[in-house]
């Protein structure tokens, strides 16, 4: 974790103490004896020494609010965490600056239910679930893959025995990669008794639910990579998609070194919503990467959505809001960003930190200084701002780019598309390609080095 912003704080803290017990002996010391002044000086050391070991204690700890001045801090180390609170309370903000600090030393794995941490500049991984394949090398995992969608899918006993029979075909005839679209053909050649009227019924019933589930003939092996995941779809979808890469994940972990491994933070956005309130199956799943060196933060909107042997099995539990079962939390009286933090036995009412988004510069543009240009048939023009940065606007799509670098007084070079550039100089005006032979051109025209170094940069970029 890194020093920086979050230990400022703590050691303002730190600093305040020492100068409390300097100004006690600045006070005292004219009235006092000498032995009360070696006395304010042992005490004037415990407290550096004490700040020091506090220092050293907090280094695998990440700084989350305050309570009142004293800091709260979150230990970093394998475990559930559960986050509560109704919309708009900050849930997602709070868990945004978290992934935030660590996102440079640990790997992220979050399931992104409604597409709210693309600003966090993380990879995104979107997939559709039509697309994705899992596997059935062998009897564990067809089991594990039967239990997942019985589960997800809500099947009966009878639907249920007969995805296994599909899982079990679809092994048989060499397939150890399979899609939402391969059991669905499978269920419609599965031999069946059609005197049986249940398995009319389950075969029905299971081609019904597998049909929202395939759209197109695409077919993707996704990579398990870190990341946020996107499930595309609707809730259907996204429950099947995003167990299916909670399933993923433990076959990767597992697969790791188990002496090589690294701490990873897994967020399960609407965390009810994949794991039911009476499931052992998805419990079993958590407690597993959690024993794999992962920290499961799981947001809820309310405690009483979540699994109970989840909630009993986690230690530390945030609330951003009171709901009426929640009777320890009613009487705190929670205030606009706040919340309580429940661990060790302990309640404690504290101010979070939060993810702030960086707001996009507005443009303050000089009327002066607006040419108005023809590229296309579009209309383009070239704005210098206030501050001197010159940008490309296209009226008629009404987007705006910074890909025009003034030089010096005179020169400019125009990134006009992937493949052209404009440049501009004294009584010359000319096109040139994104190739190497147009550094002669640049050369032959006088153009002056910088000119040269930044046609280089561009050409980069474009192609590498």
């Amino acid at each position: 974790m890194k020093k920086g912003h979050d230990y400022l704080d703590c050691i303002l803290y730190i600093v305040f103490m020492i100068l409390i017990v300097y100004m006690f002996m600045l006070k005292y010391v004219i009235v006092l004896n000498y032995s009360y002044v070696f006395l304010g000086i042992i005490v004037l050391i415990s407290v550096i020494a004490s700040a020091f070991l506090k220092t050293l204690k907090i280094k695998n700890n990440l700084l989350i609010g305050f309570s009142g001045i004293k800091p709260v801090f979150l230990e970093i180390k394998p475990t559930l965490l559960l986050v509560t609170g109704a919309s708009s309370m900050g849930k997602t903000r709070f868990i945004q600056r978290i992934i935030k600090k660590l996102s440079n030393k640990i790997d992220i794995y979050i399931f992104d239910w409604y597409n709210e941490y693309h600003v966090l500049d993380l990879p995104c991984h979107e997939v559709n679930l039509s697309t994705m394949t899992f596997s059935i090398r062998n009897e564990k995992e067809i089991i594990e893959m039967r239990d997942l969608l019985s589960i997800t899918l809500n099947l009966t006993a009878h639907q249920t025995n007969l995805l296994l029979r599909v899982l079990k075909a679809l092994n048989s005839s060499g397939l150890v990669e399979v899609s939402a679209l391969d059991i669905k053909r499978m269920i419609e050649q599965l031999a069946i008794d059609y005197e049986n009227r249940l398995e009319i019924e389950a075969q029905q019933v299971l081609l019904k639910k597998f049909e929202g589930l395939t759209i197109g003939e695409k077919r993707l092996t996704y990579s398990i990579d870190p990341g946020v995941f996107v499930i595309t779809g609707g809730e259907l979808e996204k429950r099947v998609g995003y167990a299916i890469v909670l399933r993923g994940l433990i076959q990767k972990f597992s697969r790791e070194n188990f002496l090589k491994r690294k701490s990873r933070v897994i967020v399960i956005e609407e965390v009810h919503s994949l794991i039911p309130v009476e499931d052992v199956i998805f419990v079993k799943w958590i407690l597993e990467l959690q024993k794999y060196g992962a920290i499961i933060i799981m947001i809820a909107p309310s405690a009483s959505l979540v699994n109970k042997t989840i909630r009993i099995r986690t230690p530390i539990w945030i609330s951003f809001a009171t709901a009426p079962s929640d009777a320890s939390l009613v009487n705190l009286k929670l205030k606009e960003k706040e919340a309580v933090i429940r661990k060790a036995g302990k309640v404690i009412k504290f101010k979070p930190l939060f993810f702030k988004i960086k707001e996009k510069k507005q443009l303050k543009i000089k009327e002066s200084k607006i040419r108005q240009t023809s590229s296309g048939g579009k209309n383009n023009y070239t704005i210098i701002t206030n501050n001197n940065e010159i940008y490309s606007l296209n009226k008629n799509t009404n987007t705006t780019s910074k890909n025009i670098y003034k030089i010096d007084d005179e020169w400019l070079i125009d990134h006009i598309d992937p493949n052209t550039v404009k440049v501009s100089g004294p009584n010359i005006t000319t096109y040139l390609p994104l190739t190497i032979e147009s550094i002669v051109k640049l050369e032959e025209i006088k153009a002056p080095e910088k000119i040269i170094d930044e046609f280089i940069t561009i050409l980069a970029k474009e192609n590498y």
